[in-house]
């Protein structure tokens, strides 16, 4: 008997995976032959994700270059580059001010480059994703149909 289990293609986003898995199923068949792959393909992506995390992002508040944040893929600050040009030609509260810029400008860069990979592995977008429901709302609608827990 041979395994129709489909081969993780790193291409195809988690959804049509697991879609694509359940199409091939056999009916009585051993959950373990969808499992593993499964589990592999979320190893990967887990991989793939916590790769991320490691690298640096830069954030700068203009083209040339006088104030530069780098972080990681967690936004965690690493470095903060502040040129000499900076320090002579901004007073205290703009340079306060090009720091926090420039920080939130990497921390974006990170969040933005986190965002195009959950979309690329797992076909989610994060920045068009509908709203999530309210839990309170949901509370009250189901309280409101007689739901007792």
């Amino acid at each position: 008997m041979t395994d129709t289990t489909p081969e993780p293609d790193n291409g195809q986003d988690l959804t049509s995976y697991v879609e694509e898995l359940r199409r091939t199923a056999r009916p009585g068949g051993d959950p373990r032959q969808l499992l593993g792959p499964l589990h592999e393909r979320i190893s990967a992506m887990t991989r793939q994700l916590a790769e991320l995390q490691t690298q640096a992002f830069e954030g700068r508040v203009d083209d040339d270059d006088r104030v530069v944040a780098v972080v990681d893929g967690r936004g965690t600050l690493l470095r903060m580059r502040v040129s000499p040009f900076a320090m002579r030609d901004l007073d205290a509260a703009e340079l306060s001010r090009a720091c926090t810029e420039a920080l939130a400008a990497a921390r974006i860069n990170a969040a933005e480059s986190m965002g195009e990979a959950l979309k690329r592995l797992t076909g989610f977008d994060l920045v068009n994703a509908p709203p999530l429901p309210d839990p309170g709302q949901i509370w009250q609608a189901r309280k409101a149909s007689g739901w007792n827990p």
